[in-house]
Formats: C-alpha cells, sequence, structure tokens
C-alpha cells in the first residue's frame, strides 16, 4: 500500500515542476548567469553587471592586463581592445560546481566594429570563477585567453 500511495503523490507532480527541479540545478543556475552576463555587456548594461559581480571582482584580460574592477563599473563594458562588441557567441560551456563555488569555462566568438569602421572577429577562451552568496551566484574572476 506505501509504494502505491508513493507512485500516486508522483504521478500527480506536474511533470514541468519535476523538469524545473530537474533544470534548477547549480550548473543551469551559472549556465544562465553567464548568458545574462554575456548579454548585459553586450547591451552595456553598467547596473546589470556590477548587480552580478562580486566587490572584489577581478579581471585578468586577453591581452594580460588584471586589475580589480569590483562591482562598480563606470566605464563602457561592451568595448574591446579591438573595437565595440556587436556579437558574442559563447560556445563548448563546461561548469563544475565545488560547494558554493562554480568554475565555468567556454570559447567565446566575438564580432567587433573597429574605430575604422571595419568588422573584425576575436576568438577567446574564458574563465569565470563564481562564487554563491544568499543563494544568488556572482562572478568574482573572470579570465581570458586568445585562440
Amino acid at each position: 500500500m506505501r509504494y502505491l500511495i508513493a507512485l500516486l503523490i508522483t504521478l500527480s507532480i506536474p511533470g514541468s515542476l519535476v523538469a524545473q527541479a530537474r533544470d534548477d540545478t547549480a550548473e543551469r543556475q551559472i549556465e544562465r548567469a553567464e548568458h545574462a552576463y554575456n548579454a548585459a555587456r553586450l547591451a552595456n548594461d553598467i547596473d546589470a553587471l556590477n548587480r552580478m559581480t562580486k566587490t572584489e571582482f577581478f579581471d585578468i584580460s586577453a591581452r594580460g592586463t588584471s586589475r580589480e574592477i569590483g562591482n562598480e563599473r563606470t566605464q563602457p563594458v561592451n568595448m574591446t581592445p579591438s573595437g565595440l562588441m556587436e556579437k558574442s557567441e559563447l560556445r563548448n560551456m563546461r561548469i563544475r560546481v565545488y560547494g558554493e563555488t562554480g568554475v565555468s569555462t567556454y570559447e567565446q566568438r566575438v564580432g567587433v566594429r573597429r574605430s575604422d569602421g571595419s568588422a573584425a572577429e576575436v576568438n577567446v577562451i574564458t574563465t569565470h570563477v563564481w562564487v554563491r552568496v544568499d543563494g544568488r551566484w556572482l562572478l568574482a574572476l573572470m579570465h581570458s585567453t586568445f585562440l
């Protein structure tokens, strides 16, 4: 009888709730955060990016410069040394979670518009370190390298 009751309870749970629970793993949360971060950067949404990063956010660029940016950016974020970001595609994303810390790596194809008006494509591989704070994933470190 116990098994019959358990089966009936399981069958009564809507499939969307089961799928949502399965899709709401830490890995999926970080994946959504990665896409939101990418979209905010493309849109030059500085406020959104500041909300998504820790106060100690540290950046190591593909050109080898490093700096503690924090979460109080004021400068445009859709600019790269190669030009203005017009598109950005994240590929081959890999996410690993270690307790309250997540590490994501991915290849990024960035379409840029140079100051002379010409278009270029830049390919980098990026590593992000995310930290869960009060249930939210915040970006703590970014490192990019040219492919």
